[in-house]
């Protein structure tokens, strides 16, 4: 058994995150913050894009992709409220199944600072995929992710 977090946000929450991006770039703060309160990444495909995908994913295959989210999420996205009632997550105790964490470095969402609070978090050191979105799994690079996580497991979760 393991745990795999991609894209994960970290244990304590958005708040240091958010913190982060209000500093590095005003505008991409509220980029986002608008994408997930107003869910307009499901109509907008160049926000869709910004906030999850590669700049080199074909328009085609965006989207495909902006349907199948806006299909499957109708649920609010950003309950800040009812995220603060079970933060921080604790720590995994000793002797608990590995943690792998993963993520891209061009994540509009979860930043490289955010993968290594979750890796310290799970006592495990962060996959930080190059030229990687939030979406992994289904963007440009998903072999690559597949292939890093395949190689995680490989060394670090016995049969």
């Amino acid at each position: 058994a393991a745990l795999a977090l991609v894209a994960s946000v970290p244990p304590t929450g958005n708040g240091p995150m958010v913190r982060r991006f209000l500093a590095r770039n005003f505008i991409a703060s509220v980029k986002i913050t608008y994408a997930f309160i107003a869910g307009a990444f499901k109509t907008n495909a160049a926000l869709c894009r910004e906030c999850f995908f590669s700049r080199d994913l074909p328009e085609s295959e965006l989207l495909a992709h902006m349907g199948q989210i806006a299909e499957s999420c109708n649920v609010r996205l950003l309950d800040l409220k009812a995220l603060d009632d079970v933060l921080p997550i604790p720590a995994p105790k000793a002797g608990s199944a590995p943690v792998c964490v993963m993520g891209g470095r061009d994540d509009f969402v979860v930043d490289v600072e955010g993968l290594e609070e979750t890796a310290e978090w799970g006592r495990t050191e962060a996959i930080v995929m190059d030229d990687a979105a939030h979406d992994l799994m289904l963007d440009t690079r998903w072999e690559q992710a597949a292939a890093a996580l395949d190689g995680w497991m490989a060394t670090n979760v016995s049969a």
